[in-house]
């Protein structure tokens, strides 16, 4: 039979980040897919290189969709580990509850995007419900609604006080209950569970020979997680548990998502029932020369970010290495022998 080669992308409904993926088709099955990323290219690790390294860590919280709190974290980690400088308790608090908000964000619009690309209105509508009170508490807390110059470095850019942080409670109050229903519709719902099971599917020991990170990695039994392999911010203080489904489908991904924000909720209660008083930054006034990596776990998987100073006013060199880019390699193993229909929900498991 003739092989024909499909171009999907760069945009469409179920992928959030623009991404063209040409498949090769063996009938109506997928005999092999290549992806290609760059659409929203934009030079930040050569940008980087001019500019201070706070200007550098406004570009490197850009890095990822959804994941701004978690891509400065990263850059700051690195940052602070040449300078030798620790952040105060209240801010790796802050830190932490910053990055749980965004998490919730997150794994709620993938969820919503995914009900709406299995033409799944009520789980959209659902998911994009809680949307909305997510974003207002994010935006309460560090200015922005996409979580943008909330970290420092050396601590946190913003400090909320009584009033801001006094919405978790009642933010918290309607979303566990909500997270719970979810999950359930995920997990059972008689629509969802037919279209994603098996569908993308990647076993544990293929996940990590290739190198998958975050919820797609989770979702094939690995227990990867940095908050808990790597605690950094606040999160060695924290009580949770690292969500994991054997799947490692699409439905064990979305899984791994709906049952997580019951965990960030969690941490949310014992961050903000247990943050200390006091300053919110320590002075990073000089940055040695010397190479570090900063790590931290965005809502699609580890953010990691390699730094080498040479003692100037801003980094030598940057390199990023995004969620998306970790899972990218997974692709075309997660496609092999699946319907064409499927593609964009297996471009989706990168995210």
């Amino acid at each position: 039979m003739k092989k024909t080669i499909l171009p999907v992308g760069p945009f469409h409904p179920a992928v959030r980040t623009p991404e063209r993926a040409a498949l090769r088709l063996d009938g109506e099955r997928i005999a092999g897919l290549e992806s290609g990323s760059g659409y929203t290219h934009r030079g930040l690790e050569k940008l980087a290189e001019s500019r201070s390294w706070r200007q550098a860590l406004a570009l490197a919280e850009r890095a990822g969709r959804g994941g701004a709190v978690a891509h400065a974290l990263a850059f700051a980690g690195a940052v602070e580990a040449l300078a030798g400088v620790r952040p105060p308790p209240r801010a790796l608090y802050l830190r932490t509850i910053f990055a749980e908000v965004e998490r919730v964000r997150d794994h709620l619009a993938w969820v919503s995007a995914l009900g709406r690309a299995l033409g799944c209105e009520a789980l959209a509508m659902r998911a994009g419900g809680l949307l909305g009170p997510a974003g207002d508490v994010l935006e309460a807390l560090t200015g922005s609604r996409a979580g943008f110059g909330a970290v420092s470095l050396g601590g946190a850019a913003r400090d909320p006080g009584p009033e801001e942080l006094g919405l978790l409670g009642p933010w918290l109050d309607g979303l566990e209950p909500a997270a719970g229903r979810l999950a359930d519709e995920v997990g059972g719902g008689a629509l969802l569970r037919p279209r994603l099971e098996d569908v993308g599917a990647l076993d544990g020991r293929a996940a990590r020979e290739l190198g998958a990170v975050g919820p797609a990695a989770r979702a094939a039994g690995l227990a990867i997680d940095v908050r808990r392999n790597a605690p950094y911010a606040a999160y060695a203080d924290m009580e949770w548990d690292v969500c994991v489904e054997e799947g490692g489908d699409l439905l064990a991904i979305a899984l791994v998502r709906a049952r997580e924000l019951a965990e960030s909720a969690r941490i949310l209660r014992r961050a903000a029932r247990r943050i200390p008083a006091g300053p919110v930054e320590a002075a990073v006034r000089a940055v040695p020369p010397g190479e570090a990596a900063g790590r931290a776990e965005a809502p699609g998987g580890e953010a990691f970010h390699f730094v080498i100073s040479a003692g100037g006013p801003g980094p030598q060199r940057l390199r990023i290495r995004s969620p998306r880019e970790a899972n990218a390699a997974g692709l075309a193993a997660r496609a092999a022998g699946a319907a064409v229909a499927d593609a964009p929900l297996i471009l989706a498991a990168a995210e």
